[in-house]
């Protein structure tokens, strides 16, 4: 085998394992549901005892509603001076059904 066959498979290697590696530490978050807003391009979540929020960029409807724990992870960012959590995963831990 040459040398740029061996440097091209380490890399695509190398690259395989950051994404990997990126998506197994991802920090799961937890918290109860205070609040939620819904606009034309983006779901937004309050939560209790806390001021950051929690950004979904979609138009779709959830089932969760103000007093339910969720279980999250996604990327932390500061937009506007103002803490928040743009959201890859979530899930309801503990949903009020009415």
């Amino acid at each position: 085998m040459n040398l740029k066959k061996i440097f091209l498979i380490s890399s695509i290697i190398g690259i395989l394992i950051l994404i990997s590696l990126t998506n197994i530490l991802k920090e799961e978050y937890q918290g109860k549901i205070a609040k939620i807003t819904y606009s034309s391009n983006k779901i937004t979540i309050f939560l209790e005892d806390n001021d950051m929020e929690l950004i979904i960029f979609d138009n779709i409807s959830l089932e969760l509603s103000k007093g339910d724990v969720i279980l999250f992870t996604g990327k932390k960012e500061i937009y506007k001076n103002k803490s928040q959590i743009i959201i890859d995963k979530i899930h309801c831990l503990s949903c009020n059904t009415t």
